[in-house]
């Protein structure tokens, strides 16, 4: 979970069992406003979507976001894009209006 900040390290990733890396919020604000970050952001996307781990993008919030991170192997988008959270009591109504 949130892959780019706090102890995130390579040790990490080959000991521990994962299918999903969720890339942090402020990973996608980097790669909107700076090509190199861009850059970094897409190679790491693509190495870990190689390696068979699906890719999340949190923090989504506006249809250039959702582009730039399916251009950057997103399997998952999170945000407020497609909704605040919810509480898991009103779950299933918002996937009944979804539907």
């Amino acid at each position: 979970d949130d892959f780019g900040t706090g102890y995130s390290n390579f040790d990490r990733i080959i000991e521990l069992p994962f299918d999903i890396i969720k890339f942090d919020r402020s990973l996608v604000l980097a790669s909107s406003s700076d090509a190199k970050s861009e850059t970094m952001v897409s190679y790491l996307a693509h190495m870990f979507s190689d390696m068979n781990y699906s890719v999340l993008y949190e923090g989504i919030e506006n249809e250039q976001d959702e582009d730039m991170c399916i251009n950057m192997c997103a399997r998952y988008l999170q945000g407020y894009k497609y909704s605040k959270p919810i509480p898991i009591a009103k779950l299933t109504d918002f996937f009944e209006k979804k539907a």
